[in-house]
């Protein structure tokens, strides 16, 4: 016996499958075409040479690529190769090869194999594929959490496979209609205690019908309390579809309280909070943890980072100001912001400032963009329990309003209302009242202003100066159109 193993080893590649394979199809040589049972039968029996042909070619191809550098490397590396691959070409982007990254698992059977036998190099579950695909892709998860993004739009189909999955989904994203993703979750069981991130609601919410409609928070969600949640987006689901009341912000607070923690060890602080009130009532608070990103020059305020918290409020009241926004802020943990930028048309006074973000007392930057520049500067001036500091005996640090800001960025803000206050033609102090009393307190840090796009003269620049690091950038808004025409006036009498 070994002798003839020896001997077929040694035999040409050509010589020895020539010598195996012609004998075994010898048999079906006689057989014509017009032999019909016969010819069905010689038929069967190529198609099985065929088919034991193909097995040894793949047993060739096998071992041959089982040769190739690439097969040193550990499995470790190699799926990460693969992590970086899918990111690149996830499943369903490309339309000509719509596999994306899962056409590595048809290049040979190592690599196949590999990847199945990494749960998590399948976390990010697909829908795009169909429900075959996305079933098979589920199944090879195992218990790995999961990361699941779908478009609710009619995707009644896709209701029982997240619900199944949902013990282990580390990321949910349900985006589409309100009316279809409440359907879903008002037969959701509870969320997984490894949920991270929950995001629920419409894309765009300047989509036609968004506004109206509302939806009461669902209890398995509003009353479970997620440990682990790191990103929060709930669109459209805060308060209930009645059109005939102004929205009721502290109905949040208790979901809020619950989850919008600032002591929890393993996720990195609350650093950056965005105020943004238009003139149609609508408000938008946005809320990011800390990250390198922010710290990026350029981008202290204008980060590019989704934010790791957003609400959005629609009909503040018939008062058209922030003040509905009160008993939500003094609700929220904003002991460890440090960045603070507001954007705001609405009317406010410096009493609103002190109510919404006295509790930012660890702020180093404040973005204040509008009209309501001019009441948040008045409220520099303060204490937190709102008297002047002018009026109050005991000015500390720790009870001033923001006893903490360097950077005080300020754009399209219109200082003609101080106008009528000139006297002389000199600014009244009123103007920098709020610097010159801000600097009577112990150890206040000095404040650097920015003035960006400010309907503001010159000679008040100049002024300001003389009290604060004023940054300018030469913008005078009307006075400086009002001096041009002045000028062109002048020249035309001398003519």
């Amino acid at each position: 016996m070994l002798s003839t193993e020896n001997a077929h080893t040694n035999l040409d590649p050509q010589a020895f499958w020539t010598a195996f394979v012609l004998p075994r199809i010898a048999t079906t040589g006689g057989v014509s075409p017009h032999d019909k049972i016969g010819a069905v039968h010689a038929r069967c029996v190529l198609n099985d040479e065929l088919s034991a042909m193909h097995l040894a070619m793949c047993a060739l191809r096998t071992r041959c690529n089982a040769l190739a550098p690439i097969s040193a490397l550990p499995a470790e590396v190699l799926v990460h190769i693969f992590h970086l691959y899918a990111t690149m070409q996830p499943p369903g982007w490309n339309h000509p090869r719509p596999l994306g990254w899962i056409e590595v698992t048809h290049v040979c059977c190592l690599w196949r194999n590999t990847a199945i036998q990494f749960p998590s190099l399948w976390s990010d579950i697909s829908f795009t594929l169909g429900r075959r695909w996305t079933k098979e892709i589920l199944r090879r998860t195992k218990a790995a959490p999961i990361s699941v993004y779908r478009d609710m739009s009619g995707a009644t189909h896709s209701l029982r496979l997240i619900s199944d999955h949902l013990p282990h989904t580390r990321e949910l994203t349900l985006v589409g209609p309100s009316f279809d993703i409440k359907t879903f979750i008002d037969i959701l069981p509870s969320p997984s205690k490894i949920l991270k991130i929950m995001e629920l609601g419409p894309v765009n919410l300047d989509t036609p019908g968004v506004r109206g409609n509302n939806y009461e928070l669902p209890g398995v969600i509003a009353g479970c309390h997620l440990l682990s949640l790191r990103r929060l987006v709930l669109r459209t689901f805060w308060v209930p579809c009645d059109r005939s009341e102004a929205a009721d912000v502290t109905e949040v607070i208790p979901f809020l309280t619950a989850h919008i923690r600032s002591d929890s060890p393993d996720l990195p602080p609350w650093h950056t909070l965005e105020i943004s009130a238009y003139s149609d009532s609508s408000c938008r608070l946005h809320i990011w943890r800390h990250s390198d990103l922010l710290e990026e020059g350029g981008r202290r305020f204008n980060s590019i980072q989704d934010a790791d918290f957003e609400i959005y409020f629609y009909d503040l009241g018939l008062e058209r100001s922030i003040r509905p926004l009160k008993p939500l802020c003094q609700a929220l943990p904003l002991q460890t912001i440090r960045i603070l930028t507001v954007f705001t048309m609405m009317n406010t006074t410096p009493h609103d400032w002190i109510d919404i973000v006295s509790g930012c007392t660890n702020v180093e930057a404040a973005s204040i963009t509008g009209a309501c520049g001019m009441s948040f500067c008045t409220a520099l001036s303060t204490m937190v329990d709102g008297k002047a500091i002018s009026m109050s005996e005991d000015c500390e640090r720790e009870y001033l309003f923001l006893g903490e800001l360097k950077v005080l960025h300020l754009s399209l803000v219109d200082f003609s209302s101080r106008a009528s206050e000139e006297t002389n033609g000199i600014p009244s102090s009123l103007l920098t009242g709020w610097l010159t009393d801000r600097q009577r307190v112990e150890d206040v840090p000095a404040l650097d202003v920015i003035l960006h796009d400010c309907t503001i003269p010159e000679e008040w620049v100049k002024y300001l100066k003389m009290v604060a690091i004023v940054n300018w950038d030469g913008y005078e808004g009307e006075y400086g159109s009002n001096s041009e025409q002045s000028e062109d006036d002048s020249d035309a009498d001398e003519q």
